[in-house]
């Protein structure tokens, strides 16, 4: 699931639909586009917001800072608000001290994408913090794309927070 080479088909399993559309037997589905699944560290982003470590570390950064976040509106946050160095730096410390040990600044971009988004649930709703992590989701930028391919990667989620 790393690559499209990945997926094997058997030739002889080949089968054209009344549309002229190519499909293949053999018990699976092999998709039109392909898209790869992430790294075992990308899945160690995903497990840290799952099992809500994420959120808890956003829980107690509130607890002292709730008054920083008082003037965005849902929309002012989705597109202004950038989480900085120095919060994925308390993360960071954060995590260490807990025993959580990855190469974090190889996944800064997501993690911080991650606490956006649990900063988003404790701040306005959970439907804000799916939609912020699935601004960067390659799956739905993919089928955004292919619903409406005039719509750019990045332009989706602007749409979609302004609705």
């Amino acid at each position: 699931m790393v690559s499209a080479d990945s997926i094997k088909v058997a030739d002889s399993l080949k089968f054209t639909t009344p549309k002229g559309k190519v499909v293949y037997g053999g018990g699976g589905i092999v998709p039109d586009v392909f898209v790869s699944i992430g790294t075992n560290e990308e899945e160690a982003v995903e497990s840290m917001d799952s099992l809500g470590f994420l959120s808890f570390f956003i829980f107690e950064h509130l607890d002292g800072h709730r008054q920083d976040y008082n003037g965005f509106s849902k929309s002012e946050f989705v597109n202004d608000f950038k989480v900085d160095d120095i919060l994925f730096s308390e993360f960071v410390q954060y995590s260490i001290s807990r025993n959580l040990n990855m190469n974090f600044y190889d996944f800064e971009d997501s993690i911080k994408l991650y606490l956006k988004a649990a900063l988003a649930e404790q701040l306005f709703d959970a439907n804000l913090h799916a939609k912020i992590k699935s601004s960067e989701d390659p799956m739905l930028q993919q089928v955004l794309e292919l619903d409406n391919p005039v719509v750019k990667q990045g332009e989706a989620e602007t749409i979609e927070a302004n609705n």
